[in-house]
């Protein structure tokens, strides 16, 4: 056998390689097969593009069927997926208010009623006194979308068609009836008021927010809640008050929980929250007072009857009371 270099071959069968690297891929074709070959660079060259030529062809097929299964995959979901909306999903060309929903299964009718729902509750409300008048505002209903019935209702519908929404009423937990039997007074209170001008405008605001009140059997009535902050924004003013600076937005206040509270009591209602002041007050006898401050202390009384109560505060020639009015 001849080299390359037109010399017989002799000795032991040898490979050499002029660039490191290529003996392991040579391996993997078995070049040991051809003892004696020595590779210069123009044999590597070669080599080298023949094995770069088949890597290639290798992975540009890889690509080809990978391409193409993705292509298979998708079409078969697509087809898939028109199959199940044909026979599971809502009708062609079905709205719902604006909602265009045909085609669409019963978890996307969901989403689209939910939404709804949201849109068009209105909650019911009880009865209550209107501030300025103190007549009663007769209850109201409430409405809802009917998930089920409409539900039903877009799945039932033929091509084409809008489905309107199915309502019901919410009706209101207490109706004005209940309060046609309250006029019988329970308890009745009244302390005398002192001080500045800003202390009586205090005052005034407290009585309002208290004044007419119903508090229905069974709910716990919070002094703190009713009247809200005693800030400037709302229209409190700096006064006298029991600790701190010794002034504070609101002062006076406490005159208006104090009363409310002797009233309750002379009523035999329930008691679940009061306060006495740090030190004796002048408008009320020793330990019948109920100190308040927002966010901190609070007097809170519960209806322990089987009817409404109602309160009644006001004030008048600088005396301060209030009626709890009852059945």
């Amino acid at each position: 056998m001849m080299t390359d270099i037109g010399k017989p071959y002799e000795g032991k069968p040898h490979v050499r390689f002029d660039e490191e690297g290529l003996e392991t891929a040579l391996h993997s074709t078995n070049t040991a097969n051809y003892p004696g070959i020595v590779f210069r660079d123009q044999n590597l060259r070669g080599v080298k593009d023949v094995i770069g030529k088949m890597y290639q062809v290798t992975i540009n097929r890889k690509a080809v069927f990978l391409v193409g299964m993705l292509i298979f995959v998708s079409v078969y979901a697509s087809w898939l997926d028109r199959i199940e909306r044909k026979f599971y999903g809502v009708k062609p060309g079905v709205y719902i208010e604006e909602h265009h929903v045909g085609g669409f299964l019963p978890e996307e009718l969901e989403v689209v009623l939910d939404e709804l729902v949201i849109k068009h509750r209105e909650m019911p409300m009880n009865p209550y006194f209107d501030r300025e008048t103190g007549e009663i505002v007769p209850e109201k209903y409430g409405k809802e979308v009917d998930v089920n019935a409409t539900y039903r209702a877009v799945f039932g519908a033929p091509p084409n068609t809008r489905v309107k929404l199915i309502l019901r009423e919410m009706p209101p937990v207490h109706t004005a009836k209940e309060l046609e039997p309250v006029n019988r007074q329970l308890g009745y209170f009244h302390t005398w008021f002192y001080g500045s001008w800003q202390r009586h405008e205090n005052i005034v605001l407290a009585l309002r927010s208290i004044n007419n009140q119903i508090v229905w059997s069974g709910e716990t009535f919070s002094f703190n809640e009713t009247v809200g902050p005693r800030s400037p924004e709302r229209g409190y003013r700096p006064a006298p008050v029991i600790g701190g600076d010794g002034i504070g937005f609101g002062g006076g206040v406490c005159q208006v929980s104090t009363t409310l509270y002797n009233a309750v009591m002379a009523a035999g209602l329930e008691v679940v929250e009061r306060y006495p002041h740090s030190s004796r007050v002048p408008y009320v006898a020793a330990g019948k007072d109920a100190t308040v401050v927002f966010g901190a202390l609070d007097f809170r009384f519960r209806n322990n009857t089987d009817y409404p109560v109602i309160v009644k505060a006001g004030i008048s020639r600088g005396k301060i009371t209030v009626y709890i009015i009852g059945k």
